[in-house]
């Protein structure tokens, strides 16, 4: 059974809160023009802190960074304010209900604050009171906006009591940063809320290029020198572009789970085979059954190959493989089994095949390469788990006779 090493005998991972998602890295890589404009928004507010508070909103999908470049903006700006503020970031999600809500804001400023069965109105007041008391401001985050549960017209009374507190009192409305993921709440979009937010911004997902450069520096600040190369980061930011991702979030639990794997292994470096596990961990029971029938459905000859593909890997440790590599381990395993291998075109015409049906990945060498060839390599799968497998599925084909397919 694995397990952990002792954390003073470590070998991979030097700082494990650096690589969770609630980690605030001192800067966040292709986030800097977001920043920028947070910073824009609320440059009246810090040269005057009495000031009214703007109000934002950020829209994206997950792991696009909303959270982080909100939270890390509002920790900078309240050090740079000398401490005028004090943040509240809440989770809307997590909390639950417009009260929960309320009630967290207010521990922000006074952490001891008792729960109370209080309706919403009474809880805005309250938060009123706590603000008129408080030597300092507080600085707003509401995360997940659109998982606040309640009816719609709590979620208005909530962001409108927020925005419209200054009304018939002493205080400034706060700073107010809202982020939602792909939908507004529809309560969002009526004029009386709408015309409130003084900024609306889009988070875009991130290419695999700027995925491979956050990885590198996260794996800088979080992982022992020597621990990993950059072809697993390039490894991992592929698995993490892929359509509908684009998740920093996604991509850093990956190398995290892989830098946790090697590591009960007994490794000292992350190898791409641990990433391969990592990454099939993700996958729901339907689509790895799926996908088993799939491979057994395949001609015995592209069996044998996928079956080469993974020892192939297996042997090199590394991310890809050269076509020429493959084929000599398809040509020792038909030696093996008895079987006549196929000449090299009709070899590369089920590679190929493999390619466009995602058993494989290929594509053409670069630099770092004599010559050009064709690389293989693998995600959808852990190499030694397939390589079981699949030796199982070509040993029942060739009992069944069935060579020639």
């Amino acid at each position: 059974m694995r397990s952990l090493p002792t954390v003073g005998f470590r070998k991979i991972i030097e700082d494990e809160e650096k690589l969770m998602p609630s980690h605030l890295p001192p800067s966040l890589p292709h986030r800097e023009r977001e920043l920028e404009a947070l910073g824009v928004a609320f440059c009246s507010l810090k040269e005057n802190p009495e000031g009214s508070g703007p109000v934002v909103l950020i829209k994206g999908k997950i792991g696009v960074g909303k959270t982080v470049v909100s939270r890390l903006f509002v920790k900078n700006f309240t050090e740079e304010v000398e401490d005028a503020f004090k943040p509240a970031y809440v989770n809307c999600k997590r909390k639950g209900t417009p009260s929960l809500v309320l009630r967290e804001i207010i521990r922000a400023i006074y952490p001891d604050f008792p729960s109370r069965g209080l309706s919403l109105a009474e809880w805005l007041s309250t938060l009123e009171d706590a603000l008129m008391a408080s030597k300092k401001r507080i600085f707003i985050i509401l995360d997940e906006l659109q998982e606040l549960r309640g009816n719609e017209k709590e979620g208005e009374e909530l962001i409108y009591g927020i925005l419209r507190m200054h009304e018939g009192s002493p205080i400034n409305p706060p700073p107010v940063i809202l982020i939602v993921r792909e939908w507004f709440p529809p309560y969002l979009l009526k004029p009386t809320l709408w015309s409130f937010i003084t900024l609306k911004m889009t988070f875009e997902p991130y290419s695999k290029e700027q995925l491979f450069d956050i990885l590198r520096y996260r794996a800088k600040l979080s992982l022992k020198e020597g621990s990993y190369d950059e072809n697993v980061l390039e490894q991992i930011a592929e698995l993490a572009s892929r359509p509908n991702r684009g998740s920093a979030r996604y991509a850093l639990g990956l190398l995290h789970q892989a830098a946790l794997l090697a590591e009960m292994d007994g490794n000292d470096r992350i190898l791409p085979e641990h990433v391969r596990i990592a990454e099939s961990f993700d996958k729901p029971t339907e689509e790895r059954q799926y996908t088993d029938e799939e491979i057994k459905n395949l001609p015995l000859h592209e069996k044998i190959l996928l079956l080469a593909v993974s020892r192939a890997l297996i042997r090199s440790q590394d991310v890809v493989v050269r076509m020429g590599k493959v084929e000599e381990e398809y040509r020792v395993i038909c030696e093996e089994y008895g079987i006549p291998p196929y000449g090299h075109t009709a070899v590369w015409r089920r590679i190929r095949s493999l390619g466009e049906r995602g058993f494989i990945e290929l594509r053409k060498s670069g630099k770092g390469y004599r010559g050009q060839t064709t690389l293989i390599g693998m995600n959808a799968f852990p190499a030694k788990s397939l390589e079981k497998r699949v030796k199982q599925l070509v040993e029942s084909a060739i009992v069944g006779d069935d060579i020639n397919a």
